[in-house]
């Protein structure tokens, strides 16, 4: 990890037990004058916690300048202080528990967990760090020898309340990133898929449609040939499978004197259809693209000529 990640690790297991350290503050002043004496029992046990914290995790800046084995770790924490600095310094034995505590945290919250366990990730991460026995040593190092023998208790239930604060915060963090990986991907499909339409419709305008070499009435159909070729030189044979159906394909190749069968599929059809397209300067076979029909409209039979008259049909 990074000292700029580390050092966010560490700024964040001092907002964790500010946290629990303002939980308990407020508890102890809420209930303070309580006649009850199991209320009273339970200000004079966080009032002794919120001692235990003060004495063993939270160190001023000044001391850790000084004395920290991870200096680097400090910048982000002090970095974000406020006039009132109310942002906490922890010990260098809570960031390594912190560290840890990380580390495991990755290893449970993340998409791979989330697809196995579903709605369980939170509840099985967090029943697996109670149950780990490495968490508590680190934790436990966090405090000196007597408060470890006199106040097991009261370390291991700020324990459970850092684990509670630290995994909520973590999972909300994995919840954002995972909302942000999502929209993020989806918002590139989206463009990706707005991106294959406009190159769809783009080629559809490029091409020469079929009724249009049809109604070409230029000598030899020149224009439809230009702009047939025009349109292979862009987009290949990939573009004539697309734009054109099969027997539209067969046509052009009949119209190209191109020798195929109609068996062969349309990527065969566009292939040798390209080769001829390219080769020749026009279309060489126009009837077989030509809406035109024809009519005899006279036959004579003079002198042993035979004279036929034809007209396009519909013509006057």
């Amino acid at each position: 990890m990074s000292p700029v990640g580390r050092s966010k690790v560490r700024h964040v297991g001092g907002w964790a037990v500010h946290k629990i350290l303002t939980r308990y503050i407020k508890y102890v002043k809420a209930n303070m004058f309580s006649n009850n004496n199991s209320t009273v029992a339970n200000v004079h046990k966080r009032q002794k916690l919120c001692n235990i914290l003060e004495e063993n995790i939270i160190v001023p800046f000044a001391k850790l300048e000084e004395t920290s084995k991870y200096p680097e770790t400090l910048d982000i924490t002090e970095a974000r202080q406020y006039r009132e600095r109310g942002l906490l310094h922890i010990s260098d034995e809570a960031y390594i528990f912190f560290m840890a505590l990380e580390e495991k945290r990755v290893k449970l919250l993340n998409l791979h967990r989330l697809k196995e366990t579903k709605c369980e990730m939170v509840k099985d991460a967090m029943e697996a760090l109670t149950q780990d026995e490495s968490l508590k040593y680190k934790w436990k190092r966090c405090f000196g020898l007597t408060d470890i023998t006199k106040y097991t208790e009261h370390i291991e239930m700020m324990l459970e309340n850092i684990l509670f604060h630290y995994l909520n915060m973590g999972t909300s963090q994995f919840l954002r990133d995972f909302r942000l990986e999502y929209k993020v991907k989806k918002g590139a499909e989206i463009r990706k898929k707005v991106l294959e339409r406009k190159e769809k419709m783009q080629e559809k305008n490029d091409s020469v449609p079929f009724n249009d070499i049809v109604n070409d009435r230029s000598e030899r159909k020149h224009v439809s040939h230009g702009k047939l070729v025009a349109f292979i030189n862009k987009y290949r044979d990939a573009g004539l499978c697309r734009v054109y159906r099969k027997p539209e394909l067969l046509l052009l190749c009949q119209a190209y004197d191109v020798s195929v069968a109609s068996r062969m599929n349309k990527k065969s059809l566009s292939n040798k259809l390209i080769e001829a397209i390219t080769t020749h300067s026009h279309i060489l076979s126009v009837s077989h693209v030509d809406d035109r029909q024809y009519r005899v409209t006279e036959n004579t039979d003079v002198d042993g000529h035979i004279r036929i008259r034809i007209r396009l049909t519909g013509s006057s």
